[in-house]
């Protein structure tokens, strides 16, 4: 801890801005589920993609505007990032493009093992048939900037206040993967 104002969000915060983030996801699922059904028709994909894209959208927003509020920050203050030495991002790139190598062969390793099952097959199929815009939108754009926003600007800032770096960067990277289980 850097100082004796423990920053927000603490580990149990982040476990509410984790839960918030499910919360909305489930919420948004059963609204489109309760509305398809009480209206008569039939789940689309398109709505789905543009629902999944509205959820993440709702659920940035929220997080960021609560924790703005807590922290007596501007908004602007955790959603623009601090300039980076353009060598630092060509190394970025670099290690993203090696760790996308090695990741895609362990995928292929473990389809290999476990296939996938009907579940997995069903929201792949989704993303294409979906309209193109809205995949490209959830899937590259809205997803995975709201994730960032909410792990790096928010959860992870506040982890750093509060906890030794390599525990603030395990708490976060638990958050993160315990949302994606």
């Amino acid at each position: 801890m850097r100082s004796g104002r423990r920053g927000f969000p603490t580990f149990g915060e982040g476990m509410m801005v984790a839960l918030l983030v499910v919360g909305v996801q489930v919420a948004s699922g059963v609204a489109l589920f309760i509305g398809t059904k009480l209206l008569k028709l039939k789940p689309q994909d398109t709505v789905e993609l543009f629902v999944g894209l509205l959820c993440a959208c709702v659920s940035a927003v929220l997080v960021l505007n609560w924790a703005s509020a807590t922290r007596r920050e501007p908004l602007r203050l955790l959603v623009v990032p601090k300039p980076v030495a353009p060598v630092l991002l060509v190394l970025a790139l670099v290690a993203t493009l090696g760790a996308d190598v090695v990741v895609s062969q362990i995928d292929n390793w473990v389809r290999w093992l476990i296939p996938p099952g009907p579940f997995f097959r069903q929201v792949m199929s989704s993303f294409r048939q979906g309209s193109l815009p809205l995949v490209l939108a959830l899937v590259v754009v809205v997803g995975p900037v709201s994730e960032e926003l909410i792990f790096r600007g928010v959860v992870l800032r506040g982890f750093l206040e509060n906890y030794r770096a390599w525990v603030a960067i395990l708490l976060s990277r638990l958050l993160f993967t315990l949302l994606h289980a």
